[in-house]
């Protein structure tokens, strides 16, 4: 999973995903052709200790899917030798692109990064999984003798695969979390409103709070565990309002409460923050313009 986010729950969830699941769609929709048929629930994790394999969530979802945790023993880097040869390995790699940052500022030394940029996010991602499958699935592998991908072939339908039995559930467990009392107009979340008809038997019944699960990419909408165990999906109250993420509704609630708004709604929040986004993209074209007119003024000089 590639982000430019800090790692989180919900990256270690996305990663998850990706890893358990089959990848056949996925690379249809990168326009690759060679196959990654590595799929299947893992026995144990080795985690390191970071807060995100710490956390309730992470723990739960791996309870839930039958997965054991192996935490690295603190101040034994020894531990996670095999995972950091293999990190080292793809990072010597991705310098070698255009854009690349390097390791340090001595390494780059008068070496523009944002000059030379010149991969988006996702043809990175494109050209990760190209390495993968085209040259890391097919090289000798130190440890195996051989190539991943034959040894993983001589195994496949011998060792039965095991799935998670509900995907959705699967990827709900790993979600952030928080705790909310169903009041009668819904679920208030980071300054939002959540309503779903399953809901309505529950108004006033449920007498403590309810875990309610959200996507940080998507606040659209969340999941709410029912007082029966079932998770159930709520959206906006308001159905008309654009998706945000959870990081523009707190910018947007912020400005908001610099104004001196205390009684805040859904839709002055998403409002805001198209309003935002709007102000961004235009301030991100003036500047690219400026650039490529600063550029032409230096050939011409």
């Amino acid at each position: 999973y590639l982000s430019m986010d800090a790692p989180s729950r919900l990256s270690t969830s996305l990663c998850l995903l990706h890893a358990v699941f089959d990848k056949t769609a996925w690379l249809r929709e990168r326009e690759i052709a060679e196959p990654w048929p590595v799929a299947g629930l893992p026995d144990m994790l080795h985690v390191d200790n970071g807060a995100d394999f710490r956390s309730r969530a992470f723990k739960r979802g791996c309870e839930d899917a039958g997965v054991r945790i192996d935490w690295r023993p603190p101040g034994r880097p020894r531990y996670g030798g095999h995972i950091e040869r293999l990190i080292g390995t793809q990072m010597g790699k991705l310098h070698l692109l255009p854009g690349t940052t390097f390791s340090n500022a001595k390494d780059r030394g008068e070496y523009d990064p944002k000059r030379h940029a010149a991969l988006s996010l996702r043809q990175l991602e494109r050209y990760i999984a190209l390495d993968i499958v085209g040259s890391y699935h097919q090289s000798i592998h130190k440890s195996l003798g051989r190539p991943p991908l034959a040894a993983w072939r001589e195994h496949e339908g011998h060792v039965p695969l095991r799935l998670p039995q509900d995907r959705m559930r699967f990827w709900i467990t790993f979600l952030p979390e928080e705790e909310r009392i169903l009041r009668p107009d819904g679920i208030h979340l980071y300054g939002l409103r959540y309503w779903s008809s399953a809901l309505s038997a529950d108004v006033g019944r449920a007498s403590r709070r309810l875990l309610v699960k959200y996507d940080p990419r998507d606040m659209a909408r969340i999941f709410v565990k029912r007082p029966s165990g079932n998770f159930v999906e709520a959206r906006y109250a308001d159905l008309t309002l654009a998706s945000i993420t959870l990081r523009e509704a707190k910018a947007a609630r912020r400005a908001l409460l610099a104004k001196g708004r205390r009684e805040i709604d859904t839709r002055a929040i998403v409002e805001t923050t198209l309003e935002q986004r709007k102000l961004i993209a235009e301030a991100t074209r003036q500047t690219k313009a400026t650039h490529r007119g600063l550029g032409v003024a230096t050939k011409r000089a």
